[in-house]
């Protein structure tokens, strides 16, 4: 693993985990100088968990597929999200994670 590690830092290459904060920061761990784009944020890490995530490592961004009812549930964006969005504009990016080639016909897609 390590050495799949330093290959990524030797070649300014992105990782792309699916993983919760946890995974994350054993990653950075390893080699701090790892960029990665965190997939779905974590999936279920609330807020407060992806804000301490970006506030510690500056090589993290995070894509937030799948987290638009934690993000605006009932259609209103939340307090914790918002303050989150604002304060680390520039290292949030939108994925489509559309794996299933059927999803691109739905109309929530």
């Amino acid at each position: 693993m390590v050495e799949y590690l330093n290959i990524a830092v030797e070649q300014g290459l992105i990782l792309h985990p699916h993983s919760d904060a946890a995974v994350v920061e054993a990653l950075f761990k390893k080699r701090p100088e790892l960029k990665i784009l965190w997939a779905h944020a974590g999936f279920y890490e609330p807020a407060p968990v992806v804000a301490r995530m970006l506030d510690q490592y500056p090589n993290l961004w995070a894509e937030l597929s799948y987290r638009a009812a934690h993000i605006m549930p009932d259609d209103d964006l939340d307090p914790d999200w918002k303050a989150l969005l604002i304060r680390h504009a520039g290292r949030f990016t939108i994925g489509s994670a559309t794996w299933q080639v059927d999803r691109w016909h739905e109309e929530s897609f």
